[in-house]
């Protein structure tokens, strides 16, 4: 077998090897869970233990849901011009005044 064949037989071998190692990770990290075992298992998830990043992401869902259950239940009800809005909230009627960027 001469060197070109040879090098081309490694190369598939390596995208298949890559494929295989990386597709499970690919898919776990799709989950908040997935993502939270994925960041305990190459060593970023800092200080948490196993199980506290397990934690952490069912955390993480929990407020993704809230904040998606809140945003549907929202609406607005009334503008002023002078910036005001009135919003109908879950819990009551809330007034938000317009604010100017921090930032320029």
């Amino acid at each position: 077998m001469n060197k070109n064949a040879r090098w081309a037989i490694r190369a598939i071998q390596a995208a298949i090897l890559a494929t295989v190692l990386l597709t499970p990770a690919a898919l776990a990290t799709r989950t908040p869970k997935g993502y939270a075992v994925w960041l305990y298992l190459t060593g970023r998830a800092g200080d948490c233990g196993f199980f506290e990043s397990l934690e952490a992401a069912e955390l993480t869902m929990q407020q993704i849901a809230a904040a998606a259950r809140i945003g549907k239940s929202t609406k607005l009800i009334a503008e002023d011009p002078a910036g005001f809005s009135l919003w109908d909230t879950p819990p009551r009627p809330l007034l938000d005044a317009k604010r100017e960027p921090v930032c320029t």
